[in-house]
């Protein structure tokens, strides 16, 4: 669920219209709710999910851009992905480009740039805006997709000698840009539960 999907009674109508089958009531509803509250998540969503099911992918794009330029958000990013029908990783990479123009500098325009970059394959890009959004103190999630970097994976699972300190193993340790990532014990790779950003 969405973090503002909460109990309202305007999305308690809208659901309302939705199940009795009158699409257009919807529609209208989530129109209404979404002019009321652009910087609702879930409001922007479900108005832009109507839209494309009612086969106006470029309104939804519209609504989403809107919505993006107030309250970013991941799913908001997804959607816009879906409304535009691209498939292709290299043109995904454009169309997240144009939805971020909305809000450039907030860390979800450039965590959205990022996680297209890593599907294109474009490497250096993917870490210039992970490094962007991370700055001096990345938090885990930006940690966790700069492992994704093929550079970064390959230096991250050259092992380095487990030091033993009174008689016990200790994890190892290894840095990337602003981020550490611990080794994983048996096979010296990334551990993806025990990824961490730490100074």
């Amino acid at each position: 669920m969405l973090p503002d999907d909460e109990q309202t009674p305007e999305r308690d109508h809208r659901r309302e219209a939705e199940h009795a089958g009158r699409a257009s009531d919807a529609l209208a509803l989530a129109r209404e709710a979404f002019g009321l509250a652009p910087e609702r998540i879930a409001v922007t969503s479900r108005l832009a999910e109507l839209q494309i099911k009612a086969g106006d992918a470029k309104r939804a794009m519209k609504t989403l851009e809107r919505g993006w330029a107030v309250a970013p958000h991941p799913d908001l990013a997804e959607l816009y992905l879906r409304a535009s029908g691209e498939s292709d990783p290299l043109k995904r990479v454009g169309i997240v480009r144009r939805l971020a123009t909305g809000n450039p500098d907030d860390i979800e325009s450039h965590l959205a740039l990022a996680k297209a970059s890593l599907d294109a394959g474009l490497w250096g890009e993917a870490r210039r805006q992970l490094e962007t959004a991370g700055g001096t103190s990345p938090p885990v999630r930006i940690c966790r997709l700069m492992a994704e970097v093929p550079a970064n994976r390959a230096r991250v699972s050259r092992r380095a000698p487990v030091h033993l300190i009174d008689g016990q193993t200790r994890p190892q340790f290894v840095g990337v840009g602003e981020c550490s990532f611990v080794l994983d014990e048996k096979f010296g790779n990334l551990e993806s539960g025990a990824l961490q950003g730490l100074h």
